[in-house]
């Protein structure tokens, strides 16, 4: 294997395999590559990517343990993230924020129906702490920016219209049961590619029912939200909408222009103030761009999306 070979590496599997004697493999490579040894002239900036490689291919196959965890900022604090479980922390000592996403995720459902399709995506914020949520994770939920990573960047324009799908499915549902979530944004996001569900498993501290006083929203959010219900700090499903169609974007980012016409327009138009009507012209979208819906399965490597899941956080 060459010094340009081993640079060029992107995930620690290429050179550490799932599954392999990580740690024979390691000291074969310093053996080969230490500085006092090899002459190569990128000895020792090889030798320092391999070790980089192998702390990170540790740590993919560690992290996903019931006690590992990986610690990531949230706009209001910190938020640690487990197997089975994701506890944010607050630091702003309003402790509205905690009470207000417990109370905001006690969900009605209106029928069995509503009840089977939205339970298993829809967390439930638990406190055990003036200034913690807990909320459970599926295990088989990753991050969205840990898949953008996986896509350096950029996610194939058909994965992104389902997402676009699922998301528009929630908005029906806050829209239906009287709530905005005020808080939708990449690191609220969560997905399992295999069975093309998106949980919203973040935010909830800004979860206000359709109409009142706003608590705050995230800056990203606050970016796009429309004018008028800015000037009298009110939850309206616009924001909701605006903040969709901004994840949309970012999502495509430099293949937005791949994307179809008809889902670059409807990602560009500005939002209808009804979740149900702005649905409607999501679906004409995509029956313009692909003839309907259509099952878009996603190659990825679960070994290596696990590693950019321990990076991302």
């Amino acid at each position: 294997m060459t010094a340009e070979q081993i640079l060029a590496m992107r995930y620690s599997s290429e050179i550490f395999p799932a599954g392999s004697d990580l740690k024979a493999i390691y000291k074969n490579l310093i053996k080969q590559w230490h500085p006092d040894i090899c002459k190569h002239p990128k000895a020792s900036i090889v030798f320092q990517r391999i070790i980089n490689l192998y702390q990170t291919a540790v740590r993919s196959v560690t992290v996903f343990d019931d006690t590992a965890y990986n610690e990531s900022e949230h706009p209001l604090g910190l938020r640690y993230l487990y197997l089975k479980d994701i506890r944010y922390v607050v630091h702003d000592k309003n402790e509205r924020y905690i009470e207000n996403a417990v109370s905001m995720t006690k969900f009605e459902y209106r029928s069995s129906r509503i009840k089977e399709y939205f339970e298993p995506i829809l967390p439930k914020c638990t406190s055990d702490a003036p200034n913690a949520i807990n909320i459970k994770r599926p295990a088989t939920a990753y991050q969205l920016k840990s898949v953008l990573d996986y896509y350096d960047g950029a996610i194939p324009h058909k994965t992104v219209a389902w997402i676009m799908s699922r998301l528009m499915n929630l908005l029906c549902f806050f829209e239906a049961h009287g709530f905005v979530h005020n808080g939708i944004e990449i690191d609220s996001c969560f997905m399992d590619y295999k069975t093309h569900r998106i949980y919203l498993l973040g935010g909830w501290f800004y979860a206000r029912p359709a109409g009142e006083k706003l608590i705050g929203v995230p800056q990203s959010v606050y970016t796009v939200m429309p004018v008028k219900l800015k000037s009298i700090k009110a939850a309206g499903i616009e924001t909701d909408i605006e903040s969709v169609k901004q994840m949309g974007r970012l999502l495509l980012g430099r293949q937005y222009d791949a994307a179809p016409a008809p889902v670059k327009a409807w990602l560009d138009m500005g939002a209808s103030d009804k979740a149900i009507s702005e649905y409607e012209r999501w679906e004409e979208a995509i029956i313009k761009a692909y003839g309907g819906r259509r099952w878009t399965p996603l190659d990825i490597e679960e070994q290596n999306l696990k590693e950019l899941e321990t990076r991302s956080s």
